[in-house]
C-alpha cells in the first residue's frame, strides 16, 4: 500500500513558530493598500515599503492599468464618432 501524497501547496501563517522568523520579520515590514488612481478609476493593490514609501508590487501592473485606460478612451472616442456619423448621415432603412 502506498503512503498518502503530501499536499501540493503548504502555507505557514502562524506567528508562534520560531522557524523562519527572519523571513517573516522582513515580510512584516511591508504593508499592502488598495488605491484608486484618478486617471483610471480602477482599484489596484499595492505593496509598500514603509522605509522608503516606494511601491514594491502593484496588481494589476501600472502598464496594464495604463493600457486599459487608453483602450477605454479609444473605445469611447470611436463610439462618439460613430454616433456623430450616424446623425450626420441618417440611414434610410425603408425599401
Amino acid at each position: 500500500m502506498r503512503d498518502p501524497l503530501e499536499p501540493a501547496v503548504t502555507l505557514d501563517i502562524g506567528r508562534g513558530d520560531a522557524s523562519g522568523s527572519a523571513e517573516r520579520g522582513v515580510q512584516s515590514e511591508y504593508r499592502g493598500r488598495y488605491v484608486r488612481p484618478p486617471d483610471s478609476q480602477e482599484i489596484v493593490f499595492q505593496v509598500i515599503d514603509p522605509g522608503t514609501g516606494t511601491v514594491m508590487v502593484q496588481l494589476p501592473s501600472p502598464q496594464a492599468v495604463e493600457a486599459r485606460t487608453y483602450a477605454e478612451a479609444a473605445a469611447a472616442r470611436a463610439a462618439k464618432a460613430a454616433e456623430a456619423m450616424s446623425r450626420a448621415h441618417p440611414l434610410d432603412r425603408t425599401a
